[in-house]
């Protein structure tokens, strides 16, 4: 289950596994059937319209956690676009972005800094198939 709320603890726990860079703006958890948290989805505000999002998990994301922080992404924080990057040599989430629904738009090289490329990836509210459309449409309104 995806939990809000708690982002210095989920960023804490986040920052001994995977190293964030610049401070997220918000941190959701992912806890297991015992309320342990098992993961976590830093979202970083890059301008009024994009959110840029990044996933560390134990095995714990399932598709309520993925219809939850889809949900939360372009439902309550209204969001127009959801961005990700993921290092070329990371074959797992270059072949699951896809899998979830994200388009490839382009190569950042070097963005790491240790000559390993960037694969950026985006969705949008309407190409996002974890959502419902009724769901969207509300947040003009």
């Amino acid at each position: 289950m995806l939990v809000f709320g708690h982002d210095e603890t989920c960023l804490a726990w986040l920052e001994q596994r995977w190293p964030v860079g610049r401070r997220p703006d918000i941190v959701p958890g992912i806890v297991d059937q015992d309320g342990v948290l098992r993961g976590a989805l830093p979202l970083w505000q890059e301008n009024l319209w994009t959110w840029e999002a990044g996933a560390y998990s134990e095995g714990a994301i399932t598709t309520r956690v993925a219809r939850q922080f889809f949900s939360c992404v372009f439902v309550e924080l209204a969001a127009d676009r959801l961005q990700l990057k993921t290092q070329r040599s990371n074959k797992i989430m270059r072949k699951l972005l896809p899998k979830m629904g994200f388009t490839f738009e382009c190569t950042a090289k070097s963005y790491y800094g240790d000559g390993d490329d960037a694969l950026c990836f985006a969705m949008t509210p309407t190409t996002c198939r974890w959502i419902k459309r009724h769901e969207i449409s509300t947040q003009s309104t």
